[in-house]
């Protein structure tokens, strides 16, 4: 089945404030004024018998920039191809020149397209390509950002009440300031819902050094990507001064460098993400070197929207190593993509039923949340 178009926009929705049961402005070390849209560059490819896919990716590239890769770097790659030589069509991606780069970043939403394109021309969920579904739900883990103490204790109060188990939150702007708000997120918590710390690389290792230390006894989930990437001493020095498990995000974006760091014995836990890892068939390469390893894995997110979330869960309902709470936002935007919004039981999403990624897009609203 030939590929005959590729179509991208991004889109921009906002995330409702915190005052009315949303999370923005959502600050993070990296982001003080924090953020209040989720923005997603969406693609949309049709095949010759009127097949359509639709895939979604964070936009870390400008949209100028996006539309140049999308027409000069994508397209001519594409446009013709068989449907069902994807990863002949994704080896085509691959950094030849370039082995220190995952240059199928830039081709993650188009690969996310390609897939829910051939599960509508068969008729089949993703989830069966990837070895058939295991799961029916998928439970989340709701994410905030810095918030101050009262903020804090209510968020941790109305995850519990919604019957949400885990929340993730930022630290790593100040480390006197995450010690402190550490001791609210505990107490809050009360041992009834799993607390995440997401540092996004900002701590020096002495100051990393100094949170593991000071956050002993909490009982955390996990500190996830505390230093810099390409530090495995480091990573490997956190991992055995404290008890509280070290999690690598950004080092897993890095080609090769989840072995890499599983062979220095830097680590406890993964945090994946489908653009990152360039892909469903790059994430399930992963996720199969960490299933040998006894690696447990988390779904990340990126302020997706229900197109990447449905992906998020076709995978991790045929790949039980998958087996934290996945991260998401998706509960505190105001609107979506989507004809109807992901179906959600407590503190899980329910994994879409139907062909392909199992939604539905209403175009309406992508023309409606388009951005200029």
């Amino acid at each position: 089945m030939k590929i005959t178009a590729l179509d991208h926009v991004t889109v921009s929705i906002p995330v409702r404030p915190f005052a009315q049961g949303g999370i923005s402005p959502y600050r993070g070390a990296r982001d003080p004024k924090g953020t209040s849209h989720a923005v997603s560059t969406l693609f949309k490819v049709t095949t010759a018998s009127g097949a359509v896919g639709w895939g979604e990716m964070s936009p870390f590239l400008a949209p100028s920039i996006m539309t140049a890769v999308v027409e000069d770097y994508l397209k001519p790659r594409v446009i013709g191809r068989d449907l069902f030589r994807l990863s002949e069509i994704m080896a085509d991606f691959d950094p030849l020149y370039t082995p220190h780069l995952n240059t199928r970043v830039l081709a993650a939403g188009l690969e996310m397209a390609l897939w829910d394109a051939i599960g509508r021309e068969t008729r089949r969920p993703i989830a069966d390509f990837f070895g058939g579904r295991r799961r029916d739900t998928i439970a989340v883990a709701w994410c905030f950002g810095i918030t101050g103490r009262q903020e804090t204790v209510e968020f941790l109060a109305r995850a519990r009440d919604a019957g949400v188990g885990c929340v993730k939150t930022k630290a790593g702007a100040d480390i006197d300031a995450d010690l402190k708000r550490a001791d609210w997120l505990a107490h809050a918590a009360g041992g009834s819902v799993a607390v995440r710390v997401d540092m996004n690389q900002n701590q020096s290792l002495a100051d990393a050094l100094r949170y593991v230390r000071g956050i002993e006894g909490m009982g955390f989930q996990f500190i996830e990507q505390p230093i810099a990437v390409n530090d495995p001493k480091g990573l490997r020095s956190l991992r055995y001064r404290g008890t509280t498990p070290i999690a690598i995000n950004e080092d897993a974006y890095v080609p090769q460098q989840l072995l890499r760091l599983h062979q220095a014995d830097a680590f406890d836990v993964a945090v994946l993400d489908l653009d990152h890892g360039g892909g469903l068939l790059s994430v399930a390469r992963q996720a199969a070197l960490a299933e040998e390893a006894r690696i447990p894995l988390v779904q990340h997110c990126g302020w997706d929207l229900g197109i990447k979330v449905a992906a998020i869960l076709q995978l991790s309902a045929a790949l039980p190593v998958f087996s934290y709470e996945m991260d998401s936002t998706y509960f505190a935007h105001a609107d979506d993509v989507l004809s109807k919004p992901l179906a959600s039981d407590g503190g899980a999403f329910r994994v879409p039923e139907g062909p392909g990624l199992g939604v539905q897009v209403d175009e309406a609203k992508v023309e409606r949340y388009r951005v200029a």
